[in-house]
């Protein structure tokens, strides 16, 4: 399911109408902003349907440079908006405040899972059922 359904606005109960990537070691998604804005912290709703627990080990990272794929490693392009340790439960909402307010074009979202060593590092799912961005 696309990027797309991270942010059209709409909240689904089911399967489809979310963001899910495929299983990989550090996946992520990022999100253009139509303009610059400064960032206070990002909800983020979870799916709703199942398997809400997927949801952990999330880093949410804003600023102006732009993220290029491939990036199979934690990001490090732009400051850290915080991070949610979770596991989260379905269909609930979490927000993720910034240290301080951060001025960005662009949002990233990743699961940075805390291993030991990174050849360790499992294949995970980041599934997101809708993105706000909340400004200061």
């Amino acid at each position: 399911n696309g990027p797309h359904f991270a942010i059209d606005g709409k909240i689904s109960h089911a399967e489809n109408g979310i963001f899910h990537s495929e299983s990989e070691r550090y996946p992520w998604l990022q999100v253009k902003l139509g303009k610059e804005k400064t960032i206070s912290s990002v909800t983020i709703v979870n799916r709703a349907d199942s398997n809400g627990w997927r949801l952990a080990n999330i880093e949410v990272h804003a600023g102006m440079t732009e993220v290029k794929p491939p990036n199979p490693k934690p990001i490090d392009v732009n400051p850290l908006c915080g991070r949610f340790e979770g596991p989260g439960a379905d269909g609930k909402s979490y927000i993720i405040k910034c240290e301080t307010p951060i001025k960005a074009k662009y949002v990233t979202v990743q699961i940075v899972p805390h291993v030991e060593f990174p050849k360790t590092v499992p294949e995970s799912y980041l599934q997101i059922n809708e993105l706000t961005f909340n400004e200061s």
